[in-house]
């Protein structure tokens, strides 16, 4: 049997870098905590969280939380999973 996969979309047109900031804000993270973990400038966390929050038409970083949540948005690195696994 020949199995073809086709990539998805992402949800809400939402880019890798816009999932893994919206990930890590789930957690509580500050702008510069994200930063500092994704290898990134501030300003660019700040730019992909406004961006992700314009795409998912939430009004707040909280909104979009419970957005990720509901809709199993959330892609935690294996580093990460034990803490959602608590959630």
């Amino acid at each position: 049997m020949l199995v073809h996969e086709t990539p998805a979309e992402p949800p809400y047109g939402l880019g890798r870098r816009e999932l893994e900031v919206l990930t890590l804000a789930t957690t509580g993270q500050t702008d510069q905590a994200i930063a500092q973990s994704l290898f990134l400038p501030p300003r660019t966390v700040h730019s992909h969280g406004e961006h992700l929050l314009r795409k998912t038409d939430a009004a707040s970083r909280a909104e979009a939380t419970a957005l990720a949540v509901r809709d199993g948005l959330l892609r935690p690195a294996a580093d990460q999973r034990a803490f959602f696994a608590e959630c």
